[in-house]
C-alpha cells in the first residue's frame, strides 16, 4: 500500500521491476555513491564505541540531533501506544500481528512532521540560530514523533521553502519504507536498507556533513536508536522476516547492523574514556592487540557486558534472547562460522560482500526501492507501476464492459441445464442425454447388491488393548 501510494504520487517511484533493470542499477552512479557512502561510515567509526545512557555530545549536528528525538521516541512510547492485538477473531498470529498497522499508520502521520522538524533544525543551526542546540533540537525531534493524532505547531509549517517538494516527499518515503510493510507484516534487510538510504539522502543534502566526527555521530547515533526502534517492533508484533534464509542466513532481520558494528570493533584495545563531558559517550580506544576478536560472541558474560556500547554485540545479544533453547552454532551457524575469523577486519569485508551480494544484487529485495532527485536513477524503467482499478466489473458507469457494444442479447443463458425451470438452451438441446453419475452401490441394484455383504474387518491395530 506504501509502495502503491508513492509510485502514484509520480515521485518517487520504482525504477527496478526485472533483471533487465537490476542489471542498471548494478551498474548505476547511485549504487556506487551509496556504497561509497557506507564504507566511508564503517570507516568513520573504527574503535569506537557508543553508550547510549550517556548524553548526545554537543558537536552533533542539529537535523541529526533532531532525528535521535524522533527515533528515541518512537522507541520508548510507539509500542506501548498501539499495543500487540492477543488475538484477532479468535485466531492467534505466530507472525505479524496486525496491531502494527496502527504502528505504521503513526509512522505515516508523522513522517512529514518528523522530516519538517529535521530540515528546520537543520536550516536553524546553518544560520547560527542562538536558539538552536542540540538538545532544543532532540526536544523537536521528540514532539514531532508525538505518535497522538495532535499536530504539533512547531513543526507544522515547511522550514525549508526552497526545497523541492518531490525531494521532500522523498526523504519522507524512505523514512517510511524503513519499518516494515503494513501489508505483509514483515520486515527485512530491505526495509533497513531504506534506512541507510535515507541517511545517505540526508548526508547528499548537508543534513549529515561530510566531516569524519559529524558522520560518525550520525552513523552511531541513528543506527543504534533505530535498532531500538525495529527490536521493539519485531519484539511485539513479531513481523515476518521478509526473505530470511533462515539459519542458512546471517540474520532473519538484519545484514547492515552487523557490517557497521565488526567496523566498530576494529583494532579494539583497551577501553579508554576521556575527561571531557562533551566526548564521555564515545569512547576511544588505544589501539594494539584486540582484547575482544571475533570468538567473544561465544562468551556469555562479555556480550552481556558490552552489548549497549557495541552494535555487533548488541545483535548477538538479541539474537540469544529471542532464540532460546537452541545453542548458538545451531540456531545461527553463519555468525557462528565468522566467530572463528582471526580479525575485525576480515568479518567487517566478509560483511559489506555478503550485504552486496545478498541485499543489493537481489531483485527480491531492491525491486522494492524507490528512486527521486536525490537518489536518483539513470536508466529507464521496462515498466510502469501499476494501479488498483477504479470501478467494479458490473456496476460501476465507468466500467467500459457496460457499454452498449458490450451486451451481446444472443448470449447463451448460463443457467444449468439440469436446473428447475431453467429455459432451454442451443447446447442442452442438441447434447446428448446425460447418464445418471450415481455410484451404482449406492441404490443397492448394481453388481455388489447380488452379492452377500460381509462385514467389514476391525481398523484398530491387532496390538493396541
Amino acid at each position: 500500500m506504501a509502495d502503491q501510494k508513492i509510485a502514484d504520487e509520480g515521485s518517487p517511484k520504482r525504477y527496478i521491476y526485472s533483471h533487465s533493470d537490476l542489471e542498471h542499477f548494478k551498474a548505476s552512479p547511485v549504487r556506487a555513491e551509496l556504497l561509497k557512502f557506507i564504507r566511508g561510515a564503517g570507516r568513520t567509526i573504527k574503535g569506537v564505541a557508543y553508550d547510549p545512557s550517556c548524553p548526545l555530545p554537543t558537536d552533533t549536528g542539529c537535523g541529526v540531533a533532531s532525528l535521535y528525538g524522533s527515533l528515541h521516541r518512537m522507541a520508548d512510547k510507539w509500542t506501548s501506544a498501539f499495543p500487540a492485538d492477543a488475538s484477532s477473531l479468535g485466531v492467534q498470529h505466530r507472525f505479524g500481528n496486525p496491531a502494527f498497522r496502527g504502528w505504521y499508520n503513526a509512522l505515516a502521520r508523522r513522517s512529514g512532521d518528523i522530516m519538517k522538524s529535521i530540515l528546520r533544525c537543520h536550516v536553524a543551526e546553518i544560520k547560527g540560530s542562538e536558539e538552536m542546540n542540540t538538545e532544543i533540537a532532540m526536544k523537536f525531534g521528540a514532539e514531532a514523533a508525538c505518535p497522538s493524532e495532535d499536530i504539533i505547531e512547531s513543526a507544522s509549517t515547511n522550514p525549508c521553502s526552497s526545497m523541492d517538494a518531490s525531494m521532500f516527499e522523498e526523504l519522507s518515503a524512505y523514512l517510511k519504507l524503513a519499518f516494515g510493510h503494513p501489508i505483509r507484516l514483515d520486515y527485512g534487510t530491505g526495509h533497513e536498507c531504506s534506512f541507510v538510504v535515507f541517511l545517505f539522502a540526508l548526508f547528499k543534502i548537508g543534513v549529515i556533513q561530510s566531516s569524519d566526527v559529524k558522520l560518525q555521530r550520525a552513523v552511531l547515533v541513528c543506527m543504534t536508536e533505530y535498532l531500538r526502534v525495529t527490536r521493539s517492533i519485531q519484539t511485539t508484533y513479531m513481523l515476518e522476516p521478509a526473505g530470511s534464509h533462515g539459519v542458512w542466513g546471517l540474520d532473519d532481520y538484519h545484514c547492515l547492523a552487523f557490517y557497521f558494528g565488526a567496523c566498530q570493533l576494529i583494532s579494539n584495545g583497551k577501553v579508554k574514556v576521556t575527561d571531557s563531558t562533551d566526548d564521555l559517550s564515545y569512547m576511544r580506544h588505544t589501539g594494539g592487540e584486540e582484547e575482544h576478536p571475533p570468538s567473544c560472541v561465544n562468551d556469555d558474560f562479555v556480550v552481556e557486558e558490552l552489548r549497549g556500547r557495541s552494535i555487533y554485540l548488541g545483535c548477538i545479544h538479541f539474537i540469544k534472547r529471542i532464540k532460546r533453547g537452541a545453542p548458538f552454532s545451531e540456531s545461527s551457524p553463519m555468525l557462528y562460522d565468522i566467530s572463528g575469523l582471526p580479525s575485525w577486519t576480515k568479518v567487517a569485508h566478509g560483511l559489506l560482500r555478503l550485504f552486496e551480494g545478498e541485499v543489493l544484487d537481489k531483485l527480491p529485495v531492491v525491486q522494492h526501492f524507490v528512486f527521486g532527485k536525490i537518489f536518483d536513477a539513470n536508466w529507464e524503467p521496462s515498466e510502469t507501476s501499476r494501479t488498483a482499478p477504479t470501478y467494479t466489473f458490473s456496476t460501476s458507469e465507468e466500467n467500459p464492459m457496460t457499454e452498449t457494444k458490450y451486451r451481446d442479447k444472443t448470449m447463451l443463458p448460463l443457467t444449468a441445464p439440469w436446473a428447475a425451470g431453467a429455459p432451454p438452451s442451443p447446447i442442452s438441446s442438441k447434447s446428448p442425454p446425460v447418464s445418471s453419475t450415481r455410484a451404482p452401490w449406492a441404490t443397492g441394484t448394481g453388481l455388489r447388491s447380488k452379492t452377500k455383504q460381509l462385514p467389514m474387518p476391525p481398523t484398530k491395530a491387532p496390538w493396541a488393548k
